[in-house]
């Protein structure tokens, strides 16, 4: 998959990435704490989107599907939020089914 303008959303990536650590290392002696997810799941905008370009299908995702956006990323977004994960900062968490690792 290489849809138009890859370089500028991989640009934008990395710079989120960046500001998440950074932010984690400046706000961490308040306690509060950094993390991004990026998710890849299959909800109808993004599966209309990526469809006509050859984006990913549960074919090209080593667990053969797309996240669900409750179960698969929510459920993250919870352990994130709680006591659980009070050690845990400066983390981007790829939610994918493997699809980064397959290509």
């Amino acid at each position: 998959m290489n849809p138009p303008n890859f370089g500028s959303y991989a640009a934008m990536k990395d710079a989120i990435r960046a500001i998440s650590r950074a932010a984690a290392v400046e706000w961490g002696p308040d306690q509060i704490r950094v993390n991004v997810i990026a998710p890849y799941t299959d909800s109808p905008n993004m599966v209309a989107d990526l469809a006509p370009r050859g984006g990913p299908s549960s074919y090209s995702i080593p667990l053969g599907r797309g996240g669900d956006s409750e179960n698969d990323i929510g459920r993250v977004c919870v352990f994130l939020a709680s006591d659980d994960a009070s050690y845990l900062t400066g983390q981007f968490f790829v939610l994918d089914g493997g699809f980064a690792y397959h290509r």
